[in-house]
């Protein structure tokens, strides 16, 4: 599964409730076990962190903070100095907070669906960007 991008992507940390996994470069050699490993691990509820920086001057880093039921992804562009936050339509006017991997998030920030989160974690893969098809709040640093 070769796919455009993926080895621009490095310095992914995975944590999972069985495992830690550190990888420097996400090269075509291993994108494939890795990907596979990533749908997994959401699929079943296993994944609780990952990071990782896209490009070569760390351009775009994409950081995802999960428990049983949600995520926070959170996507930082440092050449466009831009943050963003998953915007979840269905919360979004719920601020109440909900502790994931050890920090609050407020629920209009989470995402619930695990597709949904593997779509988002692919995307960047490939692209070191959001993905367009979902709703993102955006802040200025």
């Amino acid at each position: 599964m070769k796919k455009k991008g993926y080895n621009n992507v490095h310095a992914l940390y995975i944590v999972t409730t069985k495992e830690t996994r550190n990888i420097e470069i996400l090269d075509d050699k291993d994108a494939n076990k890795i990907v596979k490993f990533i749908k997994r691990t959401v699929e079943r509820g296993q994944l609780k962190f990952l990071c990782c920086c896209f490009g070569d001057q760390e351009e775009c880093s994409l950081t995802i903070h999960v428990n049983e039921t949600y995520a926070c992804v959170f996507i930082h562009n440092e050449v466009e100095r831009k943050s963003y936050d998953y915007c979840n339509k269905k919360y979004e006017n719920d601020m109440t907070e909900v502790i994931l991997f050890g920090f609050d998030f407020c629920k209009a920030c989470l995402c619930d669906d695990k597709d949904i989160l593997f779509n988002i974690i692919m995307h960047f893969f490939e692209t070191g960007r959001i993905n367009p098809k979902y709703e993102w709040y955006e802040t200025d640093e």
